[in-house]
Order: C-alpha cells, then sequence, then structure tokens
C-alpha cells in the first residue's frame, strides 16, 4: 500500500517551473498562430491598392484611392482586433481546458479516497490510518478541496472503528509540530480541551469543520478512552503504531509526583521547568491546580477540591492506571515492555500497585506436556472423592503423559547435583525416571524466576550416525524451535536483550525457518500473530538483524550467543530412546557426545539420559550422576503426592479396612523395588481395585493379592 501511495504520489506530482512554462508557450503558439493569420490576410488585402498604384500612373481611379485611404486608417486597428481576439480565446480555452482537468483530477482523487473506506473495510488498520493520514495532510492538485477532505472525514468517521478514531486523535495532539511535547502527555487531555474550548467562546463562527470537531472530541474526552484506545492501538497496529502508542501511554502515567508529604499547592508554586509547559505557551500558574485530601498527601490516591476545578496531570496519571488496569490480564504483555519500568518509582496509591503487581506476575513458559490428564474411570473418581483426594496422586505410568508431575514431584538426594549447568551423563534403569528427571528440570529452568538457564528438552531420535555438521544443524533446530515458542509467549526476552545475543536469536530463527514468511506463520502457529501489535514489532526486529549477516553463520558461535533476556546458560536435555539396539544408537550417539566439552567452553551443557547397557558403550568425559531410588525416597515420594492431591494424611493406611494387617504404604513401596514408574503403576492397579467395591471404598486383603496377581500375570 505503502507502494501504490508513492506511485499515486510520483503520478500526480506538479510538473517544475520551466517544464510548465515551455509547455504552456508552445500551446499558446500552436493556439494563436490561426487567429494571427486572419489580420495578415485582411491587411493583405487591403494593402493590394497600394502595391497596384504605380500600374495606373498619376490618374488614379475613385475606388483605387479609396482603397489607398481605407489602408491607410484600418490595418493597424484591424490587426489590433485580431491579436485581442485572439488572447481572448485562447484565454477562454485555457480556462475550460484547467476545469475540465480539475474536474477530473477531483473525480480521480475521490476515487483514491475510496481506498480508505475499502481498508477499513478489509480490517488493514494499519495501512488504511496511515493512508487517512496521507490523504489527510496533502494539499496539492485537488486534495484541498473542501468536497475531497469532507468525503474523507466521512468515510473515516462513518467506517472506523472508534478506537481507531480515538488513537488518531491523540496522536495528531501529541506530534502535532508547533506545540511542546511535554513529558506527561496527561497535560494534554484537559489543556487542549480547555484551549479548545477558549477559542470556541472567542470566535464561534471563525473555526473550520476540523477545528471545531477537534474541539467537540477534546472537550467530551475521557481519560478511559484515551487508554482504551493506546491499548487498542499497541494490540491492531504495526511496529511504528505499537512504538507511538506504548510512548504516549507511558507518558500518561509518568505525570510526576510530589515528594511524600508534599502538596499539590506547594509543587505548583515551584518554577516550572522548560518541559512541564503547558502545550499552549500558557504559564503553570495559569493552570488550576488540584488541591490534595489528607489521604493524598499521606500516600493516598489525590483527589479534586469541592469546587470540581480540574485535575492536574497527577490525577490524570491516577485514572489513566485505573483505566490500564481495568483492561484485565490482557494487558499484562504490554506492561511487560522496558519503556514502562519508570513505573517502579511511583508512590503506593492503589492503582498503581495493582498495576506493579500486574506487570510482575509470573510470565508464561513454553509448555513442557500439550494436553490434560486423561479422565479418570467413574469408579476411581468415587475412590478419590471419598478418600478426600482432589486428583489421582500417581496419575499417567509415563513421565510425558503426567502434566501434574511438577506439582507432585519429589526430589531425591541426588537432585541437586544434576540440577548443575554442566555436561552430564545421567544413567538409569528402566522406570527409574529419567524422562520424568529431563522434564522436571526443563521445567524449573524454565519458570523459575532467578533462573539464568535456558532449557532445550528434545527426546532425540537418531536414525543415521552424526557428524560434526549434522549436530550442528540438528542443534540449530532444537534451539531455534525452543527458542520460538519462548518468544511467542514473550516478545519482551528478545528485546530486553544484549545486541549480541539478540542477533544470534535472530540469525538462529531465521537460519531454522529460511524466511520472513515462514517465520511468521510459525509465530502465528505458536499464538503470536505478526500482523500486528507486538508479533509485528517482534518478526521486524529479527528480519532487520538477521539481514546484517545473510550468509551461513557459524552455528556452533550462534548456540553460545542465541539466547532469551536473563539467561547465561543454555542446557540440551537430550532423551534417546531406549527401543533401539545399544550398540547401534551408541555409533550414532558418540559424535554428539564428542562435543559435549567444545560446547561447554561456549556456556551450552549437554545432559544426556542413558540405560545403563548404552552408558557402557558410549565415551565420556565429564560427570556421571546414577538416579537410583531406595525405599526411603520411594515413600517419602508417596507421601508428598498423597499431600499435593489435597489428602490430610500422608499415609493410606488410614483407609486400609480392620482384616488386612499389611502396611499399604510399605507394601507398595516394597513392591516397586527401586522404580518409581512401578510404584505408579502398583498405585492406579489398587484405585481400580478398590473401585470394583466402591459402595465400600476401604482397602481389603483381596485387593492387594488383586493387585499382585495382575502384576505377576502382566510381566509373565
Amino acid at each position: 500500500m505503502e507502494k501504490a501511495a508513492g506511485d499515486t504520489r510520483a503520478k500526480h506530482r506538479p510538473e517544475g517551473v520551466w517544464r510548465k512554462s515551455w509547455k504552456s508557450f508552445k500551446e499558446g503558439v500552436i493556439y494563436l498562430l490561426p487567429w494571427l493569420l486572419i489580420p495578415l490576410l485582411i491587411g493583405l488585402v487591403i494593402a493590394l491598392p497600394q502595391i497596384l498604384e504605380p500600374l495606373f500612373g498619376p490618374s488614379r481611379p475613385p475606388c483605387l484611392v479609396f482603397f489607398i485611404r481605407f489602408s491607410q486608417i484600418g490595418f493597424q486597428p484591424a490587426l489590433l482586433v485580431g491579436l485581442l481576439t485572439a488572447l481572448v480565446g485562447y484565454g477562454l480555452d485555457a480556462w475550460k481546458r484547467s476545469k475540465e482537468e480539475e474536474r477530473r483530477q477531483k473525480e480521480r482523487i475521490l476515487g483514491e479516497v475510496e481506498t480508505v473506506g475499502r481498508l477499513l473495510r478489509e480490517r488493514r488498520w494499519d495501512e488504511a490510518l496511515r493512508t487517512y493520514e496521507d490523504f489527510s495532510r496533502r494539499r496539492d492538485l485537488a486534495w484541498g478541496d473542501p468536497e475531497v477532505q469532507g468525503r474523507l472525514r466521512e468515510i473515516w468517521q462513518g467506517e472506523a472503528p472508534e478506537e481507531l478514531k480515538n488513537y488518531s486523535r491523540c496522536k495528531e495532539q501529541y506530534t502535532s509540530p508547533g506545540k511542546a511535547r511535554m513529558s506527561a502527555f496527561a497535560s494534554l487531555i484537559f489543556k487542549i480541551a480547555a484551549r479548545c474550548k477558549r477559542r470556541g467562546k472567542a470566535g464561534a463562527g471563525k473555526m473550520s469543520a476540523p477545528a471545531a470537531e477537534t474541539r467537540n472530541w477534546w472537550e467530551g474526552m475521557e481519560v478511559k478512552k484515551v487508554v482504551e484506545a493506546l491499548f487498542w492501538a499497541s494490540q491492531n497496529l504495526g511496529p511504528a503504531e505499537y512504538d507511538q502508542a506504548t510512548e504516549m501511554m507511558v507518558s500518561l502515567l509518568s505525570s510526576e509526583v510530589p515528594a511524600k508529604g508534599t502538596s499539590q499547592a506547594s509543587q505548583s508554586a515551584e518554577k516550572p521547568s522548560p518541559e512541564a509547559k503547558p502545550a499552549g505557551g500558557a504559564s503553570q500558574s495559569n493552570q488550576p491546580a488540584a488541591k490534595l485530601s489528607p489521604e493524598a498527601s499521606t500516600g493516598g490516591v489525590p483527589q479534586t477540591n469541592q469546587s470540581g476545578e480540574k485535575p492536574t496531570p497527577l490525577l490524570v496519571a491516577d485514572e489513566a492506571a485505573r483505566a490500564l488496569c481495568g483492561l484485565g490480564e490482557g494487558v499484562r504483555r504490554w506492561l511487560w515492555d522496558a519503556r514502562f519500568e519508570p513505573l517502579e518509582k511511583f508512590r503506593e496509591w492503589p492503582n498503581f500497585v495493582a498495576l506493579r503487581d500486574l506487570r510482575a506476575k509470573p510470565r508464561p513458559r513454553p509448555p513442557l506436556w500439550r494436553g490434560p490428564r486423561p479422565a479418570e474411570r467413574e469408579k476411581v473418581r468415587e475412590v478419590l472423592g471419598v478418600w478426600g483426594l482432589a486428583r489421582n496422586p500417581f496419575g499417567p505410568e509415563w513421565a510425558e503423559g503426567d502434566p501434574a508431575l511438577p506439582d507432585l514431584a519429589y526430589h531425591p538426594s541426588w537432585w541437586e547435583g544434576v540440577k548443575q549447568p554442566e555436561p552430564a551423563l545421567i544413567v538409569g534403569a528402566p522406570g527409574s525416571g529419567k524422562t520424568a528427571t529431563a522434564l522436571l528440570l526443563a521445567h524449573d529452568w524454565m519458570n523459575e524466576t532467578a533462573s539464568q538457564v535456558f532449557p532445550v528438552y528434545a527426546s532425540l531420535s537418531l536414525t543415521v550416525p552424526l557428524t560434526v555438521e549434522t549436530a550442528g544443524r540438528k542443534f540449530s533446530r532444537l534451539l531455534g524451535q525452543a527458542l520460538l515458542e519462548y518468544l511467542a509467549l514473550d516478545p519482551e526476552a528478545f528485546r530486553a536483550a544484549e545486541l549480541p545475543e539478540r542477533a544470534g536469536m535472530a540469525i538462529l530463527l531465521m537460519y531454522s525457518y529460511g524466511s520472513k514468511e515462514c517465520l511468521a506463520a510459525a509465530f502465528a502457529q505458536a499464538g503470536l500473530p505478526c500482523a500486528q501489535g507486538i508479533g509485528s514489532v517482534l518478526l521486524e526486529e529479527i528480519s532487520d538483524l538477521a539481514t546484517v549477516c545473510p550468509e551461513i553463520p557459524d552455528l556452533f558461535a550462534l548456540l553460545g550467543r542465541a539466547r532469551p533476556a536473563g539467561r547465561e546458560a543454555t542446557v540440551f536435555l537430550l532423551d534417546p530412546p531406549s527401543e533401539e539396539k545399544p550398540e547401534e544408537l551408541a555409533g550414532r550417539l558418540q559424535p554428539l557426545l564428542d562435543l559435549a566439552l567444545p560446547l561447554a567452553r561456549l556456556g551450552v551443557y549437554l545432559k544426556v539420559f542413558l540405560l545403563p547397557d548404552l552408558a557402557r558403550r558410549v565415551r565420556w568425559e565429564g560427570r556421571t550422576f546414577r538416579i537410583e531410588w531406595g525405599e526411603g525416597d520411594l515413600e517419602e515420594m508417596l507421601k508428598t503426592r498423597l499431600q499435593r492431591s489435597g489428602r490430610a494424611s500422608s499415609s493410606l493406611n488410614a483407609e486400609a479396612s480392620q482384616e488386612l494387617r499389611e502396611d499399604v504404604d510399605q507394601w507398595l513401596v516394597r513392591k516397586a523395588r527401586g522404580s518409581p514408574r512401578e510404584l505408579v503403576r502398583l498405585g492406579n492397579r489398587l484405585l481400580e481395585a478398590v473401585g470394583r467395591h466402591s459402595e465400600d471404598p476401604r482397602i481389603l486383603p483381596g485387593d492387594l493379592a488383586m493387585v499382585e496377581g495382575r502384576g505377576e500375570e502382566e510381566e509373565g
């Protein structure tokens, strides 16, 4: 659309002075030439007797004498009359052609004006706003015609959303040349309204239609409408308008706040700074100052006085904070912008406290589990309800299928060693919790506020042996996908990073997805549309940084730089499948393991989870941890799961019948034989067994026998 608008301007650009003068001169010569020939022919006919006089001699006929005298009197007037007639005719013809050209230009421009309505109907708000602003400023050709501008305003007022119209007004006043740009946009809300009101009273009949419209709009404007318009623009317009709306919102909230115990009157008495002058040029002393109530002087919310005087920027800022909080959770992503950090210096007014609390809430992170827990059977739900459990404390037997795993997790003694950011080989038998450990490490690192580790979990599948080159590409794609999912939920993690990290992320993302269009589609699939709002800002910044280095980059160097803001290290949690033959998988995995120490020097650490048989077949120079669960660990795991599932007691013995002489907890731990997965499996079987007699939901001796018998049958 910008290109089309530029072509239109080039097509209708006024011609140069010399070119236009030469064109007019040629047209005038072509038009006047026939009119000049007519008096010349008349003059030739009149001069004919003088030419024939020598042929007659001294005796002139009377007719010849008449023609001679007529020629002496009438040649010059005839020539003058011919010239005047030619000039008048040329002027009339030029005027007609000019009017016709103006009419055609006006029709063409009115057709272009309809473009604004078409863009609005197609909901292309950003292009519609730019086109409307461009057409409103133009005054060349017929653009300044009242009919054209009136039709443009009619389309805009009739088809543009209310928020877009309000944002356009705010932007027009905020960036209008000749008005002092103040540090607090709040002052414009009431100062411009007051100025427009004074102008209306001083010369009500002299205001143009746009000026009167602006006056009426500002007089009826509310802070809430301004906040809603700015927030709407930040979500629905492009990068430039996002930055403009954010700047205006920050300015609206950043009105100067007096120190504790300082009244507004004493603050107004101080000498104003040049930035604090009103936009209309009036001094600050001419503005009515609202008196703070006793609550405001001691930290409460400022209030207007009893006389109903106009609010100060201080009060408008507080009202803006209240309106912004009223927009709900959807405003959180906007508040993450680094330009809102000055909010931290404001006083402890309730509206600003609520705004800071909203901004400080934990940011969402990419989920490691893609779906909810499977639904329990009806009989099992009845047993859980009688036992006082809000959910099944055991759940799915496979860690990747249990999204409640982080809430139910118990960390054994070896957990802290495994969690250190360093290369490590984690070895465990089947069912020991290797996948659960990898997922819990990724979850903790991803969601801990103070974490400086960026985790990348991958259920690694290797079909061919890796080389250094193919390993670099595989790591790059894994990291690129993890970064995209992370930035789709928290775009400010890219914008707040240092330049080397931002450049690394941008190049890696463009390398992983190939083009700007594919990257935009991937972001949209991850939940961040890139057509407007912060998504468009993020996509443009990534594209601009990636164009600096368009050639194939050093992938291993990128792995060490491509991190979101606040992350100092990257950890790959690699969980190869256990179904393949150990000797084949070891050969494919060895080139990848050989990169562990070189990558560690770049701040990239590998943690690989292997079976004991596979671990014996590979070379590894780093630390090795063994996942082992004693009976004490499994007992604590069972207690933790019961307590975090809503049960007051951390034991199942209270649900056992009197006939049962076995300690249920100890029986489950003993039968699990050091396997967390087996403990979960036995717990689920116990719930199913009790569900068979849900009318008496106690653990009977036959239930344990059924659990053990089913286990022996399946294992056999």
